[in-house]
């Protein structure tokens, strides 16, 4: 393990492409009190098998409630780098549709469990629809407008559970790909930032 003077341990942190350090523990904290370093910052020490948001290990930047990574739990203060994000926001069949619409080709950010279930159903319902009025070629039109925004929004799913968009390529896999990413999809989200979001 990386030890600094006096045993601290030396953390490097990363905002963008931009990598910093060694630094000692305390000043973590000090980085986080004036701004360079964030919630979605992501830092590292030996010993760790990959960067991490800094909300997980300096206790001023988690979201109130959670546990940071050195064991002490969040102390109602707001996280920095913005307001504080809801990442367990509720979500229901307009919304999800409304949100499907409004981020057509977004694969960046996170989607939560409800924007993408409920997509899901509203997505069923609505080819159904199409398939009753205009046959099976309304039905395909609907699914070729819907393909590259499903896509998008099973990244951005991924993106809230901390994985990699890429991920999603899984789906080529027929079965054993498909249980994962169902298995996946149906996960909590990642309780404060991360580095997607």
């Amino acid at each position: 393990m990386a030890e600094g003077k006096g045993g601290a341990m030396e953390w490097y942190y990363a905002n963008g492409d931009e990598r910093d350090g060694p630094v000692p523990e305390h000043a973590l904290d000090e980085l986080a009190a004036e701004g360079t370093i964030r919630a979605d910052t992501l830092v590292w020490r030996s010993g760790m098998k990959e960067w991490e948001p800094a909300w997980k290990h300096v206790p001023r930047l988690a979201p109130e409630g959670s546990e940071t990574g050195t064991g002490v739990p969040a102390s109602g203060q707001r996280r920095a780098g913005g307001p504080q994000r809801d990442y367990h926001r509720k979500s229901d069949p307009v919304d999800a549709a409304r949100e499907f619409f409004r981020r057509y080709l977004d694969f960046q950010g996170r989607s939560n469990r409800g924007e993408f279930w409920y997509w899901i159903l509203d997505n069923l319902v609505l080819s159904i629809i199409a398939y009753a009025i205009g046959g099976d070629t309304l039905q395909s039109l609907w699914g070729l407008a819907t393909l590259i925004p499903g896509i998008a929004l099973a990244v951005r799913r991924l993106h809230d559970i901390g994985k990699s968009g890429w991920w999603v390529l899984l789906w080529l896999i027929p079965v054993i790909g498909w249980i994962i990413l169902i298995y996946w999809y149906a996960q909590r989200p990642e309780a404060g930032p991360n580095a997607y979001g």
